[in-house]
């Protein structure tokens, strides 16, 4: 219980966090500290930094569903019941990420995008013919570490790619290293 006042709490705070960030940009603008939409240079340069954040929100958020859609395929695939545990907790806290990741957007009033069709279609038949002869509970580790890893480069490329853009944002992304981070520790149990 707890945990889950914790985690609300968490996520209201970075709601906060980000109207607060908007709310001084407002005041910035009417300040003349940044042009406003009549001088076009600038407004580009706003337009543009709108833009990345928009990225790179959605760049996190594709990571943190491409997760759960893998462990959503993964889960019936598993056997041995303390693997299945595992793969339930890192559903929740992959869920509990893609939340705050919605509630941001719609708190900037965009909407965000799941993987397109091709990438699930790519991600259901790469898991589907990985288990096919092996569903064992080395292999499913195996499958899921790897994922676990390209998350973190993903997260890593994320970093790099939109330095300076929203620091919230550098935040979200580094919660999601620290979450894979760990995952990674807990799956190597399983190989």
């Amino acid at each position: 219980m707890k945990d889950k006042k914790q985690k609300i709490n968490m996520k209201q705070d970075a709601k906060k966090a980000l109207k607060a960030e908007a709310e001084q940009l407002v005041k910035e603008m009417d300040e003349g500290q940044i042009a406003t939409s009549h001088t076009k240079p600038n407004q580009k340069q706003t337009n543009e930094k709108q833009e990345s954040y928009i990225r790179y929100l959605s760049s996190l958020y594709r990571n943190i569903t491409t997760a759960l859609h893998s462990i959503e395929e993964l889960q019936p695939k598993v056997e041995f019941e303390d693997l299945k545990k595992e793969l339930s907790n890192q559903l929740t806290n992959y869920d509990i990420i893609a939340r705050e990741c919605e509630m941001i957007a719609k708190s900037e009033s965009f909407n965000l995008k799941d993987n397109n069709l091709l990438e699930k279609i790519r991600l259901w038949g790469s898991i589907n013919i990985n288990t096919l002869a092996d569903n064992s509970t080395r292999h499913v580790s195996e499958i899921m570490i790897l994922g676990t890893i390209t998350g973190i480069i993903q997260c890593l490329k994320d970093l790099t790619d939109y330095k300076n853009v929203c620091s919230d944002l550098d935040d979200l992304c580094q919660k999601i290293i620290e979450l894979e981070e760990k995952n990674y520790q807990q799956l190597k149990i399983f190989i």
